[in-house]
Order: structure tokens, then C-alpha cells, then sequence
């Protein structure tokens, strides 16, 4: 179990955001991978899929639905199937937050359970994009009642290599704090999300505001980033150039898988050195139940999980499985229960 602000969710194990669509929809596999035994999102707690305040095109094409892909095989995503790597370039394709919001479906989840919803900025300049913060502001306040918003968590992403182009620095900092800020008065507790390359010191900085209930380390490394011990992009891909350079996009694209799970541990020790008490979700990279330990005996107080859903699917149910008991019977011992 796991608090985060007034939203308690029941298990240490979150599905990563965007696993199981927008809505809880799933994809096309899920159709085929539903039958693999060991395949299941039991026992998580759901978090959505990154929208932003207008429409965005992105490089995944969605029906008129606003919902399912458009593509059968996107050409957004690469997997590499043999040594458990996803690359993907979708770049937050979504209808806008409106348009998912007034579909009712949402506040019909969180009447049960406490949800994660993921929202993120685009637009070049920071004055734009907390003008776009303003606009979800006040769509969050119009679609959410004030009893259901103690079970929704907003999931305020600055983790993403694909759209976003952040120095990491002082601008970040105070970006990050001015979000919060115009956000806190919602009421929803808030969750600022980081990818693995993010600093400690800036990560520890944003902690310190009254409106930030808690940290998602979980997201992809961009493209080229040294990924350490020895390890190289060709090592997976067969080239120093992206894939999807290669085909004509304007992203290089960002990795999850088993490279990345070094930089995540790493990264969270560092911030639970510096933050003691705040709530850490973390992730990528995760593929059987002892990554998850490690990351929980790193300082995080659950997991969030995703590609392995692709990559390793019968996996899944010895993952979730495992990290939930060990959290539990951790959580016995410490007498947190």
C-alpha cells in the first residue's frame, strides 16, 4: 500500500503510465497477450496515458476515437524483443485533455480507486506552457468534483525526451514550482515525474513545495545518453543512429529496458538521500520480481511497470506478485501496518 496525499492506492506496484492507454483501453496486443499465462495487470493500480491541453499529432496516429492507434505495427515504437528494449518516439499523440475528461470515465474509476492521471506541456517557451498549465487548471476543476478529486493524482510530467527540451538547471526548477503553484488550488495531490538523467539536487529542490505530494521517477533515456558500465546503443540497435532518424522523424526517441535500470537505481538512492519522506514511484527497465526489490531497497516506495508487457508478459504476475509481498512483509516488520 501506498499514500500519496489523500489518495491511498492498495498495492506498490503501478502499471507505468501510458501501459494501459488513455482510458484503461489497453492496445491490440493486449488481445493476444491476455491468454499468455502469467500476463496480467492484476493487482496494479492504474495510471494513464500523458495528454496534453490541445490536440497533438505526435507520431502515433489515433482513430477518430481519439483512443486506439491507428497503426497496427507503429512505426513509433522499435522492440527489440531478444534483450528486452523498447525505443519509443510516440511524442504525447492524444485528443487533449477535454476531450478524455468529459468521457465521464475517469470519475467513474475513481469513485472505486484511486487513479493516476498524466499531464504535459509542449510548447516552446515557458510562458506558453504555463499558460497550457492554467488551461488544465481549470479543466480539471470543470470535470472533477471536489469528493472525487481525494482519489485522482496528477501525474505532472517533465520526463519526456520526445517532446520536451529541458536544460537542467535553474529554469526547470522554477517552472516546475510555478506549475505547482497554479495547480495546488484543484486540491488533487501531485506527483512531478522525472526521467533517469534528471539531477538529484533538482529533483530534491521541487520536494520542498507544499504542493508536491510526491516523486515518479519513471520514464525513458534519451537517445545517446551514456548509459554507463560499458554498455552502448549499438550494443542494442546496430547503430549509433537512431531508428527513427532513419525514418524521416524528428525525434530520436527515448529507451526503456534492462540499460536503463542502473540509471534508475542510482537515481533514487540519490534522491532518498536528500528526500526522506516523500513517496517515490520508480521504473524502467524492470523485468523480473528482484529488479523491483533493488529499486525498492534503493528508496522507492513502489514500482511502476510497463514494457514488459511486451517484451517478457509472462513475467508479469511474478513481478507484481513478488514486489507487493515484499513491501507488505517489509512493511509488518517496520510496523507501518
Amino acid at each position: 500500500m501506498i499514500k500519496i496525499g489523500t489518495a491511498t492506492f492498495p498495492y506498490n506496484v503501478f502499471c507505468a503510465v501510458g501501459a494501459r492507454g488513455f482510458l484503461g483501453e489497453g492496445y491490440l496486443h493486449d488481445r493476444f497477450f491476455r491468454h499468455i499465462p502469467g500476463c496480467t495487470w492484476e493487482e496494479t493500480n492504474s495510471a494513464f496515458k500523458t495528454v496534453t491541453l490541445e490536440k497533438r499529432e505526435g507520431n502515433m496516429p489515433l482513430c477518430n476515437d481519439g483512443i486506439h492507434p491507428r497503426e497496427t505495427f507503429s512505426r513509433s515504437i522499435v522492440v527489440e524483443p531478444f534483450s528486452g528494449h523498447v525505443l519509443n518516439a510516440v511524442s504525447w499523440s492524444n485528443f487533449g485533455l477535454e476531450f478524455y475528461a468529459k468521457q465521464g470515465i475517469w470519475q467513474e474509476m475513481c469513485k472505486k480507486e484511486s487513479i493516476v492521471i498524466s499531464i504535459g506541456t509542449e510548447s516552446t517557451e515557458m510562458d506558453g506552457r504555463l499558460r497550457e498549465i492554467e488551461g488544465m487548471r481549470k479543466i480539471l476543476i470543470r470535470w472533477f468534483k471536489i469528493d472525487q478529486r481525494r482519489n485522482v493524482v496528477l501525474h505532472l510530467n517533465f520526463g519526456c525526451p520526445n517532446v520536451q527540451r529541458f536544460s537542467y538547471s535553474s529554469e526547470i526548477y522554477t517552472e516546475i514550482r510555478e506549475s505547482l503553484t497554479r495547480l495546488q488550488e484543484i486540491g488533487l495531490p501531485i506527483v512531478v515525474a522525472f526521467n533517469p538523467i534528471t539531477p538529484a539536487e533538482i529533483i530534491a529542490k521541487v520536494t520542498d513545495h507544499r504542493a508536491c505530494s510526491g516523486l515518479w521517477l519513471s520514464n525513458t533515456v534519451p537517445w545517446g545518453y551514456p548509459l554507463g558500465e560499458g554498455k552502448e546503443w549499438k550494443d542494442i540497435f546496430g547503430s549509433h543512429t537512431s531508428p527513427f532518424q532513419k525514418r524521416g522523424f524528428n525525434q530520436s526517441g527515448g529507451l526503456s529496458g534492462p540499460y536503463c535500470l542502473p540509471l534508475v537505481i542510482r537515481q533514487v538512492a540519490a534522491v532518498r538521500k536528500e528526500c526522506l519522506g516523500i513517496p517515490i514511484i520508480a521504473g524502467n527497465g524492470i523485468q523480473c520480481a528482484e529488479d523491483g526489490i533493488r529499486v525498492i531497497d534503493a528508496g522507492a516506495n513502489a514500482i511502476a511497470i510497463g514494457i514488459v508487457k511486451i517484451v517478457r508478459p509472462w513475467r508479469m504476475r511474478s513481478i507484481i506478485t513478488g514486489v507487493n509481498q515484499y513491501c507488505y512483509q517489509r512493511e509488518r516488520l517496520l510496523g507501518w501496518d
